[in-house]
C-alpha cells in the first residue's frame, strides 16, 4: 500500500506551490456553497408562503432565490477555470518532473521499458495523479461544509428524519471496503494493457516503411484490433466494478429516500411538518447524499490512483546517473579494461575481457555479431554500470568520474545515427551553434556534401534522410567535436567509395592526437588502425 508520507511528498512538491490558485479556488468553492446552501431553505419558505397566500412575500423571496441561483451558476463556472488551470500547471510540474528524471535515469534501468510505456507513464501517470488531488482538495472543502450545514439545518427541521438519512454514510464506506482490492487489481491490469498498447503503437508507427516493404499491413492492423480489444475488455470489467459500486450505493439512497418520503408523509398528516419544511429537507438530504457518494468516488478514485502513484514512485525513486559527484576529467589519455565481464537477463555478453590503450591513436574492435562490441562503447559511456572487473580511465576506475565530464570527453557515434527532427546545423551541432565556427561549419558541410540538406524543411528532416546522409551529419559532429576519446560504432556503411576515403583520411589524422576506437568488418578500415582488438568467440 502506498505510504501517507509518500503522499505528503508529492503534495509539498507539485500541488502546494500552487497555493494562490488553491486559496481562490476555496475561496470561490465556499461562496458557491453558501448560495447553494440556501437555495433549498428560499424555496421551502416560498412553498409555506404560497400555502397561506402571501404573494408580496413569496414575489420577495422569488426573486432572492434568482439571485442566489444566478451566483451559484457564476461561482461553478468560475471554480472550474480556475481548477482546470491549476491542474494543467500542477500536471506540467509532475510531466516536467518525470520528464526530467527519465533523461537523467541510468540506461539500463530504462533499458526495461518500452518506448511506449515511458510516454505512458508521462502523459497518463501525472494527469491521473495531479487530477486526483486536485478533486482531493476541492471535495474536502465542499463536503466538509455541505454536510456540516446540510447536517444542522435538517436536524433543525426533524431529527428522526436526519437520524435515518446518515445510515448512507457507514453503507458507503462498507461497500467501498468490500470492492477495495478488486478495484486496485483491475487498475493494475488496465495500466499493463495500456502500456502494451502504446509500446505498440509507437513501433508500429516508427517502423512503416519495413510494414510496407515487406507486406505486414494486415498482420498489423489484426495486431492493432487485438490490442485495442484487451484495451477494451479490461476497460469494460474496470466499468462494471464501478456501475456495480455505483448501483449499490444509488439503491440504498433510493429504499432510503423512500423511508424517508413515508416518514415525512405521516409528519405532515399528524402536523409537526409543514410542506415548506420537507421540501427543504430533501433538498438538504441530496446534497447531503450528495456529499457522502462523493466521499465514495473519492475512496474510489484513491483505489485507482494507487497504481498510478507506485508506478510514478518506481521511475522517481531510481537512481540518477552521477551527475554532481565524482572526479573531474580534462582529457582521456589511456582506456583500460581488465577483466571486464557483463551479462544482460542474466546471460553474459562479455566474459573477463580485457584491453588497454595508452596513447592516441586508431584502435579496432573486431567480433562477430552479438559478441559485445557495441557493450564496450555503452561501458564506456557509463550507459551500464553494473559490470564485474575494472574499467579504467587515467588510471581510475571510470565510476569514480562524474558522468558529465565523462561525456564531455567521450563522443560516441552510434550505429543508428541520433537525428534530431531539427535543421542541419543544429543536428550537427546537437543545439549549440553559438559554439561552434560558422565559417568551419561551413566548410565541413561542403567536405561532406551536405549543403542540399540544408533546403530541408525543419519537420522532415529525420524522415527523409538516406543513411549515409545521416552518417555524414554524425561524422560532422566527429569533425568539430573536441573531445578526446571518439567511439565509433559502424559509422561508415552507408558512404560511397570516395566520401568513406574522405573521411577515412580525416579520422586518421584526428587519431594523431586523441584516442579513436572503431567497430567495423571492413577489411580497409581494420588495416589502417594502429591495433585491433579481438572480441573472444561468443561460443567459447
Amino acid at each position: 500500500m502506498f505510504d501517507w508520507r509518500e503522499h505528503k511528498k508529492i503534495i509539498d512538491k507539485f500541488i502546494l506551490p500552487q497555493k494562490k490558485k488553491i486559496i481562490y479556488l476555496i475561496i470561490v468553492i465556499l461562496l458557491g456553497i453558501i448560495a447553494s446552501m440556501a437555495i433549498p431553505y428560499v424555496f421551502g419558505n416560498i412553498i409555506d408562503l404560497i400555502v397561506i397566500k402571501d404573494l408580496q412575500l413569496v414575489l420577495k423571496f422569488i426573486i432572492i432565490s434568482l439571485f442566489l441561483n444566478i451566483f451559484q451558476n457564476l461561482s461553478s463556472v468560475l471554480e472550474e477555470w480556475i481548477g482546470n488551470i491549476l491542474s494543467i500547471d500542477c500536471s506540467n510540474t509532475i510531466k516536467e518532473a518525470m520528464f526530467s528524471k527519465i533523461l537523467d535515469t541510468r540506461y539500463e534501468f530504462l533499458n526495461s521499458y518500452g518506448e511506449g510505456e515511458l510516454v505512458s507513464r508521462i502523459e497518463n501517470t501525472g494527469d491521473k495523479i495531479v487530477s486526483f488531488y486536485i478533486d482531493l482538495f476541492s471535495s474536502i472543502v465542499m463536503i466538509m461544509f455541505s454536510i456540516i450545514i446540510s447536517a444542522y439545518i435538517m436536524i433543525m427541521i426533524s431529527l428522526k428524519l436526519f437520524i435515518i438519512a446518515i445510515i448512507l454514510l457507514p453503507l458507503t464506506y462498507g461497500i467501498n471496503y468490500i470492492f477495495k482490492n478488486t478495484i486496485i487489481s483491475k487498475q493494475r491490469d488496465y495500466i499493463t494493457k495500456l502500456d502494451a498498447y502504446s509500446d505498440y503503437l509507437i513501433d508500429t508507427i516508427s517502423n512503416l516503411t519495413g510494414i510496407k516493404l515487406n507486406n505486414l499491413e494486415k498482420i498489423f492492423k489484426g495486431n492493432y484490433k487485438k490490442k485495442l480489444q484487451d484495451l477494451k475488455n479490461v476497460s469494460i470489467s474496470n466499468m462494471k466494478i464501478n456501475i456495480t459500486v455505483t448501483s449499490l450505493h444509488d439503491l440504498i439512497t433510493i429504499i432510503l429516500s423512500s423511508l424517508i418520503l413515508f416518514i415525512s408523509a405521516k409528519l405532515i398528516i399528524l402536523g409537526n411538518l409543514s410542506l415548506g419544511n420537507i421540501v427543504a429537507f430533501s433538498s438538504y438530504m441530496e446534497k447531503l447524499h450528495s456529499s457522502i457518494k462523493k466521499i465514495g468516488d473519492l475512496n474510489l478514485s484513491f483505489n485507482e490512483v494507487i497504481v498510478d502513484l507506485e508506478r510514478y514512485k518506481k521511475i522517481m525513486d531510481y537512481d540518477s546517473e552521477n551527475k554532481v559527484d565524482g572526479k573531474k576529467l580534462s582529457k582521456v589519455t589511456s582506456l583500460k579494461f581488465k577483466n571486464v565481464s557483463f551479462k544482460y537477463d542474466n546471460k553474459y555478453i562479455l566474459k573477463n575481457f580485457s584491453f588497454e590503450i595508452s596513447k592516441p591513436g586508431l584502435y579496432g574492435i573486431v567480433g562477430e555479431n552479438g559478441s559485445g562490441k557495441t557493450t564496450i562503447f555503452n561501458l564506456i559511456s557509463k550507459f551500464y554500470t553494473n559490470y564485474e572487473g575494472e574499467i579504467l580511465i587515467n588510471g581510475n576506475e571510470i565510476s569514480d568520474y562524474k558522468d558529465e565530464d565523462l561525456r564531455n570527453e567521450v563522443l560516441f557515434l552510434e550505429s543508428k545515427p541520433f537525428i534530431l527532427r531539427d535543421n542541419l546545423t543544429s543536428n550537427i551541432t546537437l543545439l549549440e551553434k553559438n559554439k561552434v565556427d560558422e565559417l568551419y561549419l561551413e566548410k565541413i558541410i561542403q567536405f561532406l556534401e551536405l549543403e542540399r540538406i540544408e533546403k530541408y524543411s525543419t519537420k522532415n528532416l529525420k524522415d527523409t534522410l538516406s543513411k549515409g546522409e545521416q552518417e555524414k551529419i554524425q561524422l560532422a559532429r566527429l569533425l568539430i567535436s573536441k573531445k578526446s576519446l571518439i567511439l565509433l560504432d559502424e559509422v561508415l556503411s552507408g558512404l560511397d567509395k570516395e566520401m568513406k576515403e574522405k573521411v577515412i583520411s580525416k579520422i586518421k589524422e584526428r587519431s594523431k592526437n586523441n584516442i579513436l576506437i572503431i567497430i567495423s568488418h571492413e577489411y580497409e578500415i581494420q588495416r589502417i588502425c594502429d591495433e585491433v582488438f579481438l572480441m573472444p568467440d561468443k561460443n567459447t
